[in-house]
């Protein structure tokens, strides 16, 4: 079964800004895509690679319109 990461409100900028997330901060494993963080591919992958980095192997999964989420195999 595959979970979808969810990120706590506050984490990621606004439309105006873009910054890449600070994983010390609030995240959440969720069942559904839909219900998960999605957010263009070059951003989805610097989150994956801090997670990586913390020892969480994930995977990218597309949703269209550009928009990919972060999941792993729970």
């Amino acid at each position: 079964m595959k979970k979808y990461l969810l990120i706590g409100p506050g984490i990621v900028a606004g439309v105006r800004e873009r910054r890449v997330i600070d994983i010390k901060d609030a995240i959440d494993w969720v069942d559904d895509p839909k219900k998960a963080t999605a957010d263009y591919e070059q951003a989805a992958k610097a989150t994956q690679e801090k997670l990586t980095a913390l020892g969480t192997e994930t995977t990218l999964e597309e949703l269209g319109d550009a928009r990919w989420v972060i999941c792993k195999e729970a």
